[in-house]
């Protein structure tokens, strides 16, 4: 909703080939994959997209990519680290 209302649209749980995209954010000028992990690092989630290679069903779109790693620490009930590529 949020995003939406930014002007923005946000789909979830996008279906790949070979996997599951947990978030992608299209904007006029860019388009965001994110992936969540929890308790995990967010390297596992970098590595997660790379090896399944989401970027690839996005390639007709014509937007630069932006990779997002998250991972949420049960623990801290918060977010742990991140990272932007």
């Amino acid at each position: 909703m949020i995003f939406t209302l930014l002007g923005a649209y946000a789909d979830v749980e996008v279906h790949t080939s070979k996997g599951r995209i947990d978030l992608v954010i299209r904007t006029m000028s860019d388009l965001y994959i994110m992936k969540m992990k929890l308790d995990g690092t967010a390297r596992d989630a970098i590595k997660q997209i790379d090896l399944k290679n989401y970027p690839d069903r996005f390639a007709l779109c014509n937007l630069p990519i932006t990779k997002v790693r998250v991972n949420f620490s049960t623990k801290d009930r918060n977010i742990e680290s991140w990272v932007i590529e």
